[in-house]
């Protein structure tokens, strides 16, 4: 659900135990979140309030009601300094295309190396993707891996400790009920990091639930509450390695199956990935792999899910005969708007530098885009995140190498689709928002 985003700016720097809500016309609260020293942050449904929307703020006290509009800026007397709004449109990013206020620049660039130049000017193909205005489902925009906050949260199965207070999204359901060091909840704690980066697409995994009691109706409610309260798009991960090994549809598909249809039920999912490094344990072509993509697509197509592949370090596709790219034509449907699948959520070596890592990328790119051109979709999905979990990578790296890949050019071939976006960060060098 697109979302209208209000920041309120308080005088004197008031402390982060800021409390605040917001009330719409309608009477309901929605409870502010302090983003930064002596600011709080608000995201209410645009089908709560629009323009002209009438909305009263709270914040220790305080009160002062106002009429929603463009850059509305309005002047308490006593606490409030200014309220924006900004006003957002059904093809429009709940995120504003400002400096992010928790990280610093990411220049200066990656060198060349010798397996490859390093781009760091988005080339024309990839312009359109990147109008800091628009939120594009097929553009992603995340970092499952990276966000690094502020304060450290509690302890959960599989989490990062190289640094604790490095997360990985798709261990949010194992922070339910959980609290942080101020006493704020651990989802919520995240989730206002992660918007206020930019961030439009977030990793939820059913794979990743072991050490968790959450059910299907436990988790489908909180997916539907991460999509309505921040505006995000679920990427859902449908299977991973730890599943049984090398079945077909007709062995496995109690565990997609039941999932993927509550979440398509509630409304709680907006892109399926059929499943993480699915070559690493999935026989190849028509009597394995195959059967469980296609039956994953006749789940998702129907609804227009778009459906994405994931597979190890550079490997482009998983076909038990004949080229990559006749395997990844096969998928190129017509059943959903999407067609069968969208494309392939691409991951790199995490100790290549830069430039090898670019060409590594062109490689499959070029592959996919001569079985089906712009039809199909390729993101930088995975870059640096393991040497981020292992300690020899940063934040900022991460955000780095994702903008350095979507800088990747296509030298001139037509059919060759411009890299969508990072899932291990992103930002411009001066840190400005994407």
């Amino acid at each position: 659900m697109i979302q209208n985003t209000f920041t309120c700016t308080f005088k004197g720097g008031t402390p982060l135990n800021l409390t605040g809500t917001v009330v719409m016309d309608i009477g309901t609260p929605i409870v502010g979140v302090a983003i930064a020293q002596g600011v709080l942050g608000f995201n209410v449904p645009d089908n709560q309030v629009g323009t002209g929307g009438q909305l009263t703020v709270t914040c220790d006290g305080a009160t002062k009601p106002f009429t929603s509009r463009v850059a509305t800026t309005c002047v308490h007397q006593s606490q409030i300094t200014i309220i924006e709004t900004v006003e957002l449109g059904p093809s429009v990013s709940p995120f504003p295309p400002e400096v992010d206020p928790f990280l610093g620049p990411i220049t200066p660039y990656d060198p060349d190396d010798p397996g490859g130049i390093v781009h760091t000017v988005l080339p024309p193909e990839a312009l359109p993707l990147w109008n800091p205005q628009v939120r594009n489902i097929d553009v992603w925009r995340g970092d499952f891996g990276g966000v690094t906050t502020p304060l450290t949260p509690p302890l959960v199965p599989g989490c990062n400790t190289t640094p604790p207070n490095m997360w990985m999204s798709f261990l949010l359901p194992l922070y339910a009920g959980l609290t942080m060091p101020d006493g704020s909840d651990c989802i919520d704690y995240y989730m206002s990091q992660y918007v206020a980066r930019g961030y439009t697409h977030l990793l939820l995994s059913r794979p990743d639930l072991v050490g968790s009691s959450m059910d299907i109706p436990t988790f489908v409610a909180l997916c539907q509450h991460l999509k309505n309260t921040y505006g995000v798009y679920i990427a859902y991960w449908a299977s991973g390695s730890s599943d049984p090994r090398d079945q077909t549809w007709d062995t496995i598909q109690g565990l997609f199956v039941p999932w993927i249809n509550a979440l398509m039920t509630g409304n709680a999912v907006d892109i399926v990935i059929v499943g993480e490094e699915l070559n690493s344990w999935n026989i190849p072509g028509p009597s394995g792999l195959d059967t469980i993509i296609n039956g994953v697509c006749g789940l998702t197509n129907p609804a227009n899910i778009p459906t994405y592949l994931h597979f190890t370090s550079n490997v482009p596709a998983w076909p038990a005969s004949g080229s990559f790219s006749d395997w990844w034509a096969q998928f190129l449907g017509t059943t959903a708007g999407y067609g069968k699948l969208r494309g392939l959520c691409w991951q790199g070596n995490q100790n290549d530098p830069a430039g090898t890592m670019g060409a590594h990328l062109w490689d499959s790119r070029r592959i996919i885009g001569a079985a089906g051109g712009y039809a199909f979709i390729i993101p930088a999905f995975e870059l640096l995140q393991t040497n981020q979990l292992y300690g020899r990578a940063s934040e900022t790296d991460g955000r780095r190498r994702g903008y350095e890949m979507c800088c990747c050019t296509r030298d001139g071939l037509a059919n060759i689709p411009p890299v969508a976006g990072s899932m291990d960060g992103l930002s411009y060098g001066d840190a400005k928002i994407m």
